[in-house]
């Protein structure tokens, strides 16, 4: 409409002027199809359709995440109601419990009857074992008498002397246990173990 306007608009001044007038150039107006047209409204209406259902999903589930708040509720409760509620529900319950049992008294024993008293008997004296005797050690077996030799006497001094495995001994002394209690002239005597030895010269 725009390019109208001018080519009139022109078109008067040229004639003004008294120049020719020159025949405006020929335009094409082009009409846009009604089908392409009813397709974008067609777009338009399925995308808000889309956008508002999304939109309502969204909402419910925040709803349903949103603790909702209970306003408590004051209850008034009657005590003498619920003292009867009570009292009737404890009287129901003994009802349903059984019978406590009477309790039989005990029969007291007649002196008639009562069993005699059994005499207890004496308690007996046991002697008491006598004691073992002593056990007596065995002896000790005898000890062998040591091996002695006699090699010689000598006599006449102050002292009598005998020669006895080399080495010469006086009455009184002792060789391996045993205790020279005489030198003879051919013999020396001993005592071992409460025995008496005799070692003669060879």
């Amino acid at each position: 409409m725009s390019l109208i306007n001018e080519a009139l608009k022109h078109t008067r001044d040229v004639a003004y002027q008294g120049a020719p007038v020159a025949a405006p150039a020929p335009y094409r107006v082009t009409a846009v199809p009604r089908e392409s047209a009813f397709g974008m409204r067609e777009i338009l209406l399925v995308v808000i359709i889309v956008f508002g259902v999304t939109a309502g999903v969204f909402g419910v589930l925040l709803l349903r995440k949103r603790p909702v708040p209970v306003s408590p509720v004051a209850i008034e409760v009657d005590p003498k109601q619920q003292e009867a509620e009570l009292v009737a529900q404890l009287q129901a319950k003994a009802k349903m419990l059984p019978p406590a049992p009477t309790p039989t008294p005990a029969l007291a024993p007649s002196p008639s009857l009562s069993p005699a008293p059994t005499p207890t008997p004496a308690p007996v004296m046991q002697e008491a074992p006598p004691p073992p005797p002593p056990v007596t050690k065995p002896p000790p077996p005898p000890r062998d008498p040591p091996k002695l030799v006699l090699q010689g006497i000598m006599r006449g001094g102050r002292y009598d002397e005998a020669l006895i495995n080399g080495y010469s001994y006086r009455v009184g002394d002792e060789i391996e246990g045993a205790k020279v209690t005489a030198i003879e002239a051919g013999a020396v005597r001993l005592v071992f173990d409460g025995r008496e030895l005799t070692l003669r010269l060879r």
